[in-house]
């Protein structure tokens, strides 16, 4: 497991993002103390979400 700073999460998100997909976790800590650990999610939970915006999410008109 991989320890980044939440600001280095912030200006690399892309890449780690990249990295957890392809099998990497990451443990991101804010002020020197761990508060997340990102992981890749088992392969058959992998699916498109059905609405991405969220329950509350209203389309522009």
């Amino acid at each position: 497991m991989k320890t980044i700073t939440q600001r280095e999460f912030r200006n690399n998100s892309a890449a780690v993002m990249d990295a957890v997909e392809a099998g990497e976790t990451y443990q991101i800590t804010r002020d020197g103390i761990a508060v997340a650990e990102l992981r890749p999610l088992p392969r058959r939970r992998r699916r498109p979400l059905r609405n991405p915006g969220g329950p509350h999410h209203r389309r522009q008109s």
